[in-house]
């Protein structure tokens, strides 16, 4: 895939995800609606097969993204648990164990 390709897909993607989770920060009552970053469950790095897949996206502001998920797993671990829906996770969870 190109670098632009993945910038076309990165684009799209952000548009869907920003439809499903309201256009707003998902951190509990945070409804921040500027700044919102794609923010991976599954990390790209460890899981290059769910870059794209639109399950392993959730939408966060920029402080809940850098200075909340990354710096709390055990906290961010419980509220993701709590806030997405099951059947995704379980999707989620099948897909980061699969072997492909």
């Amino acid at each position: 895939m190109t670098k632009h390709q993945k910038k076309v897909l990165n684009g799209l993607m952000h548009q869907v995800v920003r439809i499903r989770d309201g256009d707003e920060c998902l951190k509990d009552d945070c409804h921040k609606t500027e700044a919102l970053h794609l923010s991976h469950i599954f990390p790209v790095g460890g899981y290059r097969g769910l870059e794209f897949n639109i399950d392993n996206v959730k939408l966060l502001c920029y402080k809940h993204h850098i200075h909340w998920w990354h710096k709390n797993p055990p906290e961010a671990a419980i509220w993701l648990a709590d806030t997405i829906p099951k059947a995704r996770l379980k999707r989620l969870f099948a897909l980061a164990n699969t072997t492909i």
